[in-house]
């Protein structure tokens, strides 16, 4: 990994969260009429999903792959829906499908043992 990319940490908070990337989606969710609070289950919106891919740089939070390189990227929950998790664009963040099926419902910094 280069030095000072983007996923050199492994927990997505400590990336950085662009503000005004967040202040554009929390906008258009409110166009949306969306509101994380009210929706408990189900998938989330298709334009809630692009939106983080976009702010996120269409890369994995985690490993740093994109699609370019073949890996097939999610939204992922930072503090996992069964732990108490929710669906706000600041728990939300973009992971490879590798990365995304070794997290399970756990949070990155729980063990496996």
């Amino acid at each position: 990994m280069k030095k000072g990319s983007r996923a050199s940490g492994t927990n997505p908070r400590a990336l950085g969260t662009n503000k005004r990337a967040m202040k554009g989606v929390m906008s258009k969710a409110k166009r949306m009429g969306w509101n994380p609070a009210e929706k408990a289950g189900g998938a989330l919106p298709r334009w809630l999903r692009f939106e983080i891919l976009k702010r996120d740089g269409f890369r994995c939070s985690y490993c740093g792959a994109r699609s370019s390189d073949g890996a097939t990227l999610q939204v992922d929950h930072i503090k996992p829906k069964a732990a108490g998790g929710t669906d706000a664009p600041a728990n939300l963040t973009t992971a490879c499908g590798d990365c995304n099926a070794g997290k399970a419902a756990r949070k990155l910094n729980e063990g496996l043992l």
